[in-house]
């Protein structure tokens, strides 16, 4: 086990995905995908969210813990329920994503101050916060405001914040209230996860290099710019450069594909890993992923040993 405990900040959400007639249900959601695949690498990870009293929000709870990842952040809103959101797959295993999560346990929790005095008392003794694009989408702007001020004393007491840009246009007003949500949490950021398309499309830019550049510049110390089959970019004080997978995968479903880099990422830094070799590690575990359907593949899936 690593020592060091990390408390992911995000939205747990009913999965439905499979071709009309045949669907199946499961749980997932970017920010608690990353949290069971750290859980599974070894990491000591607690999940921070609001669900319901429903027997989804209950079904849930018992996969969390039945994967070892922490519930005491976990706030119970008997008045709500989780998100659900519905998987498509063309040919190639590519996704497209329909949600209904406007009126959901976990929005209604980050858009209150409530959220922040619970991550507080979680965040005694934890080295690593980590969160999203989406965990932004569900707060107010002012809310944004007070978890980045917040974030910024937890960095000065030397806590890690690992921040994935992960957009979804439809979670949002405007691309402007994204772009201003997502450089405020980049000033306080360490680590920093952006993905390729979604970092060109808010920012602009040409390529990795100037993703990487940016977020450096607003004070990530490292940056893995994730870019599909060519694995990451990756720019950090003593290694920059492209990171490779060690195979070409034809993948069944891409979903958790980011999520789980990251948590092999992650994983990988908090064992003592160079950023380099934590991008392999991330690319190995995103690989073994992308075989199998669902955001959240099975365990037997996973062919890495917890670091």
């Amino acid at each position: 086990m690593i020592e060091m405990t990390c408390v992911c900040l995000g939205e747990g959400m009913v999965e439905i995905s499979g071709r009309p007639g045949s669907m199946t249900v499961r749980y997932g959601g970017d920010v608690m995908n990353t949290a069971v695949y750290l859980s599974r690498l070894g990491v000591d990870c607690r999940f921070a969210t609001a669900l319901g009293r429903d027997s989804y929000s209950e079904a849930m709870l018992a996969m969390l813990a039945d994967e070892g990842v922490g519930v005491s952040a976990i706030a119970r809103d008997a008045s709500r329920m989780p998100g659900l959101y519905i998987i498509r797959t063309d040919a190639n295993g590519e996704r497209a994503f329909d949600y209904w999560r406007s009126d959901s346990a976990a929005r209604a929790y980050f858009q209150t101050g409530a959220c922040l005095d619970d991550l507080e008392r979680e965040m005694e003794g934890a080295g690593l916060v980590y969160l999203s694009g989406i965990t932004l989408s569900l707060m107010t702007a002012e809310a944004v405001d007070a978890f980045c001020e917040r974030a910024r004393y937890w960095r000065g007491r030397g806590a890690e914040i690992a921040f994935d840009t992960n957009y979804r246009p439809a979670g949002w007003r405007d691309a402007d209230q994204a772009r201003r949500a997502m450089a405020a949490l980049g000033a306080v950021a360490t680590i920093a996860l952006p993905t390729i398309e979604d970092d060109l499309l808010l920012f602009g830019g040409d390529g990795a290099a100037d993703s990487a550049k940016r977020w450096r510049e607003w004070g990530a110390s490292v940056v893995a710019v994730k870019n599909g089959p060519e694995g990451a970019y990756i720019s950090a004080e003593a290694f920059t450069g492209q990171v490779r997978p060690s195979e070409i995968i034809n993948p069944v479903d891409t979903s958790g594909a980011g999520d789980s880099f990251n948590a092999g990422f992650l994983a990988g830094l908090l064992s003592g890993k160079a950023p380099e070799e934590a991008a392999a590690l991330g690319n190995k575990v995103a690989g073994d992923v992308i075989r199998h359907e669902g955001a959240i593949a099975p365990r037997t899936a996973i062919f890495v040993e917890p670091v």
